[in-house]
């Protein structure tokens, strides 16, 4: 049953939102990929990510001694198109 209260979102509203009930969902969703998973992630090889990531293209967590992890975000972001 309806009570005739409606709510307008901006488009940012609306992404935040979804985000905030994704990771509800999905409480594993913040943490970091391997590069296996971020190959996949991104429909490349692993030899790529690990070339871009020494190339400073891709963002990875600082001092994670010889093991490379890639923050969920920012396979967001080049999922996106995003290049800052």
């Amino acid at each position: 049953m309806s009570n005739g209260l409606q709510v307008i979102l901006t488009e940012e509203q609306l992404e935040r939102l979804a985000e905030i009930i994704s990771n509800r969902l999905n409480p594993d969703s913040k943490q970091p990929l391997t590069v296996a998973q971020a190959a996949k992630a991104l429909g490349t090889s692993r030899s790529t990510i690990e070339k871009r990531v020494h190339a400073g293209v891709i963002r990875c967590v600082p001092e994670m001694g010889r093991r490379i992890l890639i923050p969920k975000v920012e396979i967001e972001r080049l999922q996106e198109g995003r290049l800052n």
